[in-house]
């Protein structure tokens, strides 16, 4: 399980929980590539803030599903 707090409000904003398709696919995927606050960069070596982060309005909260997956 996973948590990342709001960019914003975050005891006023939502809470979302994210259960990643699969079977057997992370949710540090999706953190890393999608929804997250920040990018992985193409090269692997660090990260790069995500503009469109959905943390900037909810709070974050991924289940990794079945468990040991992540």
């Amino acid at each position: 399980m996973l948590f990342v707090e709001s960019q914003n409000q975050p005891s006023d904003d939502p809470l979302l929980l994210w259960l990643t398709g699969g079977p057997g696919c992370s949710g540090l995927f999706a953190l890393f590539t999608e929804i997250g606050p920040y990018f992985i960069t193409a090269n692997g070596s660090g990260l790069i803030e995500n503009p469109y982060s959905w943390t900037k309005a909810v709070n974050l909260l991924i289940f990794e599903s079945p468990i040991g997956v992540g």
